[in-house]
């Protein structure tokens, strides 16, 4: 880990639990992601300063200037994938997430390509978890007509109420839900 990275990223705290080991740098920076999709529905104006969005991983939360959050994590020798919730602790049983790996032909997938990937795999999820039709749903980020950089989920044109996450990096696509 780069100095100048870890000192502008990680709090002391931070980079004295993660020290040399790849999966609690990438844990501790999917916690911080993780919390940051999660508190910008509640307040727009924030803005991601991963510093200022703490982890602790003893108590599974990450302190952010809007709230604390609630984490769930996994992590394999390829990804790291973390679910993080606004409310109560208990609602974590209610976060439903999947990660799929994206099969690549011998060229790079683009990155647009990786979104629709995720827009996909949280459909056919969706779809399965609310025993809905895929043709039902879709994934807009146009909400009455403005856009917004949160993505929001809808059956038959009418938006749900459940927030969504997206993300991709590399060759591996997630997504969660709060059912």
């Amino acid at each position: 880990m780069h100095p100048r990275f870890a000192n502008r990223v990680f709090t002391d705290s931070e980079r004295e639990a993660i020290r040399d080991s790849w999966s609690l740098l990438w844990l501790h920076w999917a916690a911080k992601e993780a919390a940051y999709k999660a508190f910008k529905r509640i307040n727009t104006a924030l803005v991601f300063l991963p510093k200022r969005f703490q982890f602790d991983i003893d108590t599974a939360t990450v302190s952010t200037p809007t709230g604390t959050g609630h984490c769930r994590w996994s992590v394999n020798g390829d990804f790291v994938h973390v679910g993080c919730t606004t409310g109560r602790c208990s609602d974590l049983m209610q976060l439903r997430s999947w990660t799929a790996q994206i099969v690549e032909d011998k060229e790079r997938v683009q990155a647009k390509e990786h979104s629709m990937c995720a827009r996909q795999l949280a459909i056919l999820k969706v779809a399965q978890a609310l025993d809905l039709s895929e043709q039902d749903l879709r994934i807009s980020n146009n909400r009455k007509g403005a856009w917004s950089s949160i993505p929001f989920l809808e059956v038959k044109g009418r938006p749900l109420e459940y927030p969504i996450s997206l993300s991709h990096d590399g060759r591996f696509v997630s997504c969660s839900l709060r059912l």
